[in-house]
């Protein structure tokens, strides 16, 4: 099959969302649990590996993290 016409292909980056994206790819192994619940990421890592790949802690990548933060902790809670 021709990925290009796959139905689960994914969508292509916007390149405003490509900094937001490398971090939160990054910090997958930065989350905070409780009882085997995702609660939240580590913002003092978040923040870490931010300054480390030399992304700008911009409002908007904040708000891209929290966005994307958010969705995952609804999708697991739906898991279990």
């Amino acid at each position: 099959m021709d990925c290009n016409s796959c139905p689960n292909q994914c969508p292509e980056l916007n390149q405003d969302n490509l900094p937001a994206w490398e971090l939160w790819a990054t910090v997958q192994t930065q989350w905070r649990t409780d009882m085997g619940q995702l609660v939240g990421l580590d913002y003092n890592a978040l923040y870490l590996v931010a300054e480390s790949l030399n992304i700008r802690m911009t409002p908007g990548n904040l708000q891209r993290i929290k966005s994307l933060e958010t969705a995952q902790i609804q999708s697991s809670r739906k898991k279990d």
